[in-house]
Formats: C-alpha cells, structure tokens, sequence
C-alpha cells in the first residue's frame, strides 16, 4: 500500500535532515579537531596543514560546479547514495593515509562528499519534494547542521580518549556506508519528479520565507511597499556582474565563511593560546548551535518584517563582536559567548543573504545568481586556513588576527549598507 503524502512527505523531510547532519564530518568545525594529530603525523606546520585544506577546498568547490548539476540528471536517491559513499571512502582514507598526498586527497574527499554532495542534495531533494510547503520543510532540514554542531565535537573528544583519533575516523567510514544502505532502502525512487504540496505543520518544522524567495514579501506595508519597488524587474547574471553595488555587496557576502573556516580551522592553536581545554571549547559548539538555531528562525521573521536589504546592514556585527572577544578576553565563560555570537551571524546568513539577492536582483535569474555568489564563497572559504595559517607561522597571534577580522567584518557591514542604501534600479555601470 502507497505512503500517504503526509508520511511521504516526513519521510523526504527526515532524509534531508540526515544529509545535513551527516555533512558535519565533511565540515571545518569536525575535521579541524584532529589538527594537532595530523600536523603531527605528517611533520606539518600551521600554514603547512592549512594550504593542503585551502587546496582540497577550492578543488573540491570547483568541481561541485559540475558535481552539483549531476543532480538534476539522476535520481535523488543515487545521488544521496553517492555523496555517503565518497565520504566514506574519504573517511578511510583519513584513518589510513600514510602519506601527505593521500592526506590531501582524504580531505578533498571529505569536503565534496560531506560539506558538498549532501549538502546541496539536502537543498535539493526539499525544493523538489516540496511546493506548498517548501519554506518550513527547509527549515527542518537545515537544523542538521546546527545540530551536528551541537553534538560531534563533545562526542568526538571522549572517543579520541577512548579509542584514538585514527580509529574514530574508521567507525566514521562505516557510519557513513551505513548510511547509504539507510538510503537505498528508504529513499524514495521517483523523488525527483515528486512535488508534495501540503505537509503538516508538525513535520515541517519553522518556517522560513527566506527559503524560498518567491514568498518574500513583506508582512508591513512599509515592507510591502520596499517590496513592490524591488520587484519592478529581474536582472540577468551578467547585469549583476556590471552593477558596481554587487562587488560593494561582495565583502559582506565572503565574511562569515572566510571568517569561520579561518578561525575554526585553527582553532587548536585559538584555545592553547587561551589556555583553554579541549573538552572545553568542543562543548561550546552547544552554544554555537543555539545560536544558529534561535538566529534562523529569529532573522527569517525580521527579514519579513524589515526586509533583507536592511538585515545586511548588520548581520555581521555579532561575528566582528565575537572577534573581539576572542582577541581581548581569556575566561573560560568567553568561549561560549564567542560561539553563541557567531552562530547568531551564520544562523542570519543562512536566511538574510539569499533574500537579499531576490530583493535587490528579482527572482526570475536567481539561480545564476546565487550560483555565482556560491562559488565565490567557496573561494574565501579556500583562501582563508592558508592565510591564517601562514600569519600563525610568521608569529601573529591569534589576538591580532580576531581584531582584523572584527575590523573587516565592521567594514564590510558598512559597504553593504552603502550598496543597498538605494532602491533597486538601473545597472550601475
């Protein structure tokens, strides 16, 4: 007997949840963790072990181009299925590698498998399995991710002390193919050309308007009335790319992820220069999660109300005062309050800047919009553990480095503000 639309529907909405789950140990924040491990198993130095991630990164980025499209010409389950198979051989060959190159290729693994495939596949399969519903089911599938923030870090330190860093890896890989046989057996074969059109409040989790573009406009009628202006017409990628407002738009666009991934990559070195235990500053990823959490559903119902293009203007400001802190405070109290502000700006990123870009650009282009904006990101989030880490190798302090970033940050929340200080008109050439 068929599923129901309703159970079908928590069923895709559940799958998707897992893929962003399941991506965390293809992310910065897990695979970091092991960074003292690894510079010391293959003599590496901070600047070292970050140019092997940047490259892995940026080839891995570069290829989810074309990876990313294959989607659209196989079936969901196949591709779900693939991205846990590349993870878990990435994996494996993060346990077993022996040599730099084979490091290096465990990592470019790791990220397109886990931050890549599943990732987009998650995006995906709910955009398609979902219509009438799209906003919140999104919502429930992106608390995968906060979620894997909150738990694989703590997790991951008690394993290490039990059965050591290499072995914990292993179990990674089989949990990984375990998956995919999870997804071979539940994912529904015709999900890609399902569209499921109600879903139960219960099963859809919070809603997000910021997901899904074309419900944005506002509930105010100042905001509706931003909103009609806005909409006078769509502009093509390449009238985006001769808009001066775009490249004022581009600091704000790259800050929250080449901020992180520096910072959360070198994080090893953040906490021995603040003295602070492992177990420590792994448990105050709870917080980070907390405020991705709270900050999605929080900044999704100020975007309604206030509109994205003012949104931007200060979404960055918890990350630059989360710099800070980490650059002039030492208490133990300081790491969870570092954590909780940056996962206020991540949380807003994740639904302030894709409405940014249908208020100020239309909706009609947007996925070639937001295509570019994402691989330019990909490349801020290449650059960022290379730099940082030849700034560490050189002798610059952590403390230095936070107060850059928190300077930046401050900067770039300022030229967004002077990019978006104008309706929506005419290319600015």
């Amino acid at each position: 007997m068929p599923a129901s639309p309703e159970r079908r529907a928590a069923l895709i909405a559940a799958i998707c949840f897992s893929l962003t789950l399941v991506s965390g140990f293809g992310q910065t924040f897990f695979i970091a963790l092991f960074g003292d491990d690894i510079r010391a198993c293959f003599d590496l130095s901070d600047g070292g072990f970050g140019m092997i991630y940047s490259a892995a990164t940026l080839a891995s980025g570069v290829l989810m181009i074309w990876v990313g499209a294959v989607v659209d010409r196989v079936s969901f389950r196949r591709y779900s299925i693939a991205a846990a198979l590349i993870l878990a051989v990435a994996a494996a060959l993060f346990a077993t590698a022996g040599h730099v190159l084979v490091l290096a290729l465990a990592i470019f693994g790791l990220r397109l498998g886990g931050q890549g495939m599943m990732s987009h596949a998650a995006q995906v399969g709910v955009a398609r399995a979902f219509s009438g519903a799209r906003g919140r089911a999104l919502g429930l599938a992106n608390l995968g991710h906060p979620a894997g923030e909150a738990a694989f870090p703590a997790i991951a330190v008690a394993l290490v002390a039990v059965t050591g860093w290499q072995n914990l890896w292993l179990g990674i890989a089989v949990t990984a193919l375990a998956v995919a046989l999870v997804y071979a057996r539940m994912v529904p074969a015709g999900l890609r050309d399902h569209h499921t059109e109600a879903m139960p409040p219960s099963a859809a989790g919070p809603a997000s308007s910021a997901d899904d573009p074309s419900k944005q406009p506002a509930q105010t009628p100042d905001a509706g009335r931003a909103q009609a202006r806005a909409l006078a017409r769509d502009w093509s990628r390449g009238e985006v790319l001769r808009d001066r407002r775009f490249y004022l738009l581009l600091p704000a666009l790259m800050g929250p992820g080449f901020v992180s991934t520096g910072i959360f990559f070198h994080q090893l070195p953040l906490i021995q220069e603040k003295g602070w235990p492992l177990s420590l500053y792994a448990s105050a990823f709870v917080a980070f999660a907390i405020g991705v959490s709270v900050s999605m559903i929080g900044s999704g119902a100020l975007v309604d109300r206030f509109g994205a293009r003012v949104m931007m203007r200060g979404y960055l400001l918890p990350w630059a005062a989360a710099c800070l802190m980490i650059a002039f405070l030492d208490a133990r109290w300081s790491a969870f309050a570092f954590m909780a502000l940056a996962g206020i700006s991540q949380g807003a990123a994740a639904t302030t800047v894709t409405a940014m870009w249908a208020e100020t650009y239309g909706v009609t282009h947007l996925g070639s919009i937001r295509a570019m904006a994402t691989a330019i990101m990909v490349v801020s989030t290449a650059i960022a553990p290379g730099l940082l880490g030849t700034l560490l190798d050189a002798g610059v302090g952590f403390a230095a480095i936070a107060t850059g970033c928190a300077l930046y940050l401050a900067a770039a929340s300022v030229l967004a503000g002077l990019a978006l200080a104008r309706a929506r008109g005419s290319v600015q050439a």
